[in-house]
């Protein structure tokens, strides 16, 4: 009924906002509905083709849309706010490029994320033989109006430089003061400070191990203290690498087994989960060695026929106790459940799901855990 809205290709990852009042569906153009009365929409947005990532924010009064390019009948396209009372769009700024620049989307897994105060996205910029990610935050309440606005973006050149290689990933802390950016050949950390936002620092992995080739899904995450993020090996073989920053950027890193596709940490900010093809590693926050060298507490083998997108969209979960696996063997989902201790990785259970895995999530009071696959839930 929408048009274009369904069409969501090209690796375009979360596609649905949900809040207590209001559902958004991303897609070239991007209706958004009223819970309390079905099938009344509040608003059709013109979002661009190829929209990429939509998240709401906490308070649920604003969406955060990280939309498409112009398309063939010239649309709407960019980064947007948009009230989700009204549905009208409160600020707008370009993001991916044009159709006719000739650079190649990327598969970022997250591309949008959002406090009550703050949103930050990343976009696709630079030439086809150089890709580049741009990041844009908007400050949600801009003195004196009260209005949202870009207070920060970088640039193509000069000391907030475009972070190098294709964007593939975000992650906000959970106290909301700061963004941390995954491009395919750096990461850097923003702190949300309203007018004042800033980049903190930009830092290359150590040993620069090459591009992803599509092979991890999440690549970063944050806790008030830590940056994780994964990388594929591409210097030395079928590997992955991690590297650990702390907030000041203080940088370390571990050479582990098998092709990356997924990491968590534990929400007591205590323990680091890095899921790869080959294996589950477990890292211990609580004692991190001086140097360069952050290696893990415990590992347990995990075979796995398939890595990226044919592993599932996340293939890792866990609380403070307990870690969920997913691995797929050929037309099969493997799904072992863990006990989480300091150094401790022992399966407690869990069973085979007989198609492809898509997702997973443990309920907020930890009691529930749901499984997708690509035939049944």
């Amino acid at each position: 009924p929408y048009g274009a809205f369904s069409i969501l290709n090209n690796g375009a990852q979360d596609a649905v906002a949900v809040t207590d009042d209001r559902v958004a569906v991303l897609g070239q153009c991007t209706p958004i509905f009223d819970v309390a009365t079905p099938g009344s929409t509040v608003a059709v947005l013109d979002t661009g083709e190829m929209g990429r990532d939509l998240a709401a924010t906490p308070d649920g009064r604003l969406l955060a849309i990280r939309g498409g390019r112009t398309g063939t009948y010239n649309m709407g396209a960019g980064l947007f706010i948009v009230d989700l009372l009204s549905g009208s769009i409160l600020a707008n700024t370009p993001g991916q490029p044009s159709n006719n620049t000739g650079i190649p989307f990327s598969f970022d897994v997250d591309s949008v994320v959002t406090s009550n105060d703050h949103a930050a996205f990343v976009s696709l910029t630079g030439t086809s033989a150089e890709p580049t990610t741009r990041v844009t935050i908007f400050d949600l309440s801009t003195a004196p109006t009260g209005m949202p606005s870009v207070v920060f973006e970088t640039v193509s050149g000069g000391l907030d430089q475009d972070q190098p290689g294709a964007p593939h990933d975000i992650a906000m802390t959970p106290d909301g003061q700061y963004v941390a950016v995954r491009s395919e050949l750096s990461v850097g950390l923003y702190r949300l400070d309203g007018p004042q936002t800033r980049r903190v620092w930009h830092k290359r992995l150590i040993g620069e191990p090459g591009p992803f080739g599509f092979s991890a899904m999440d690549s970063v995450e944050a806790t008030d203290d830590w940056i994780a993020t994964i990388s594929r090996d591409s210097n030395g073989g079928f590997a992955a690498q991690l590297d650990l920053f702390d907030i000041a950027g203080n940088q370390r890193f571990n050479d582990i087994l098998g092709d990356p596709h997924d990491l968590t940490f534990t929400p007591d900010g205590e323990r680091l989960l890095v899921r790869t093809s080959a294996g589950l590693y477990l890292y211990d926050l609580t004692s991190v060695p001086a140097g360069d060298q952050v290696p893990f507490a415990i590992s347990r083998p995990m075979s796995s026929s398939h890595t990226s997108f044919g592993a599932g969209m996340d293939s890792l979960v866990a609380t403070d106790d307990t870690a969920v696996t997913l691995s797929r063997e050929g037309e099969e989902t493997l799904i072992e459940i863990w006990d989480v201790g300091t150094k401790t990785l022992d399966v407690r259970g869990g069973g085979v799901m007989s198609n492809r895995p898509l997702d997973l999530e443990i309920s907020p009071d930890e009691t529930l855990l749901g499984i997708a696959g690509t035939r049944m839930a």
